[in-house]
């Protein structure tokens, strides 16, 4: 009649075309320690940045 479908849950319908991504993980695991730390300890303080400079938009009232 039809094609077999695998029975396999939400598993089997993952998209598998392609290769599979990069993500950051992997550049992390390639850093020392060290670099690791003040990559993440740069990343906090933009974060930071950002949230203020976005708390400053919300009292001056944000125009479109």
């Amino acid at each position: 009649m039809g094609k077999e479908v695998p029975d396999n849950g939400l598993k089997g319908l993952e998209d598998r075309r392609g290769r599979p991504r990069k993500t950051d993980d992997t550049f992390e695991k390639l850093l020392p320690p060290g670099e690791k730390i003040q990559r993440l300890e740069a990343e906090v303080e933009f974060l930071k940045k950002l949230l203020e400079a976005r708390k400053g938009e919300r009292r001056q009232g944000r125009k479109r």
